[in-house]
């Protein structure tokens, strides 16, 4: 072992085998080779090309370290690693851009400090966005939404606790390539019992956080179908909120985080529920747009992208977040990882990312809402009316599968494109 990235990330030199020679980036649920070769880096590969690369100052902007630059499809076992039986059998989907931002950022909490605003959203403020056409359906064009306010040092996922993303949002069960016979389903007890499982850590971000969250509780065998079908584990921020709550209900009712389903009378459906999970496991089976886990009031929908996110006409790289926007009617990427997702609805930020769509007192109105509630707006979100003067609108509690659906009829009618699946409800 040559060096740790934290949270049991380590690199280690390759003595034996075919790969002898190679760097590989080694967790307790993945492994990577690093080099150009491997389509990770435009780095030389081996020892002296990663002295060199580190010292450079790691990766050149949006270049990343590790599984990132894998299809999802790919499984790497010991037999790759030239009988090196220290390797567990290794799941290639972490995200992540360790050198990009000189430090690795351990665990959800953490917040890596580095000037400068997030990249999504142009330095003054003012770039567009593009929206419906306003000739059309009267609808007008907004500032880019800015995730953080003016000075704050952005959240840079991806974290360690980002799911491993193949089983779920690759193609199910994973292409092996020649060589390795590691391709096999978990079972329960290997994704619940982990070293290091998220939950702790979570519950802790939420004791500290700067917005009111309210943990429902969990429907053990629901939690149970939902873990198996994604198959990610404990250690996850994802698998976490599935095995360990029913879901997050956060600033007074505005936005809901799904998890493994509550019991309660007036709880939130499962993230299985949600996304159309198959009733009994399948392995062949996976969500190929992206994963639902969260919506708002006013019918926004946050997206872990799948695999095959380009494909189905949606921004950002496979394994980020996006946001389907209901007041443009668009879909924009966060640039963040699910992880990293958590910790920023947490963090005081929301504020400004809703800014322009929340009116006075809408606390009271959103506290008064059961999790399957929504608010309906007239004149619609999207239109000039409710720009000018959102305080005016007329507003009502409404079935969350109807803001969705207007949201969503609307988009495909005169929206950039259709929005696809943003969830049952």
């Amino acid at each position: 072992m040559l060096g740790t990235d934290g949270c049991g990330m380590n690199w280690h030199l390759v003595v034996t085998g075919p790969h002898r020679g190679h760097l590989w980036l080694v967790t307790g649920e993945g492994a990577t080779p690093f080099g150009a070769e491997f389509g990770h880096t435009t780095a030389e590969s081996g020892f002296a090309g990663w002295v060199r690369h580190w010292a450079a100052g790691g990766p050149a902007d949006g270049e990343a370290i590790g599984p990132a630059a894998f299809d999802g499809r790919q499984r790497l076992g010991c037999a790759e690693l030239g009988g090196w039986t220290s390797c567990r059998t290794a799941v290639v989907a972490r995200y992540v851009r360790l050198a990009e931002f000189g430090e690795h950022r351990a665990g959800v909490a953490a917040d890596i400090r580095r000037g400068g605003r997030h990249p999504i959203a142009d330095p003054s403020g003012q770039r567009r966005r593009p929206g419906p056409d306003a000739a059309s359906s009267g609808t007008v064009e907004r500032p880019a939404r800015l995730l953080h306010r003016t000075g704050e040092p952005p959240i840079h996922p991806p974290t360690d606790r980002d799911p491993q993303l193949p089983y779920w949002c690759g193609l199910g069960v994973e292409v092996v390539p020649a060589g390795c016979d590691h391709l096999r389903v978990r079972e329960l007890d290997e994704l619940v019992q982990v070293d290091d499982p998220a939950w702790p850590e979570l519950q802790d971000v939420f004791a500290a956080g700067a917005v009111p969250v309210r943990v429902l509780a969990p429907d053990p065998d629901e939690g149970r179908r939902c873990l198996l079908q994604m198959q990610v584990t404990a250690r996850s921020t994802l698998g976490a909120l599935a095995w360990n709550c029913g879901g997050l209900v956060l600033d007074d009712g505005w936005l809901r985080v799904f998890g493994g389903g509550s019991q309660e009378g007036q709880g939130l459906p499962s993230i299985g529920q949600v996304n159309g999970f198959p009733a009994v496991f399948d392995p062949a089976w996976y969500p190929a747009a992206g994963l639902v886990v969260g919506h708002d009031v006013l019918g926004g929908v946050f997206v872990l992208n799948g695999q095959d996110c380009a494909a189905a006409g949606r921004p950002g790289a496979p394994g980020r977040m996006i946001y389907f926007a209901p007041d443009t009617l668009a879909w924009e990427a966060m640039d963040m990882g699910h992880s990293a997702w958590v910790a920023w609805l947490l963090s005081g930020r929301l504020e400004t990312f809703y800014d322009g769509l929340r009116w006075p007192d809408w606390r009271r109105e959103t506290a008064a809402l059961d999790p399957s509630q929504g608010i309906s707006v007239h004149p619609f979100l999207w239109s000039e009316e409710a720009h000018a003067d959102l305080a005016a609108t007329s507003r009502r509690a409404v079935p969350m599968r109807e803001v969705l659906g207007v949201a969503a009829d609307f988009a495909r009618q005169a929206g950039p494109v259709d929005p696809g699946f943003l969830g049952e409800v």
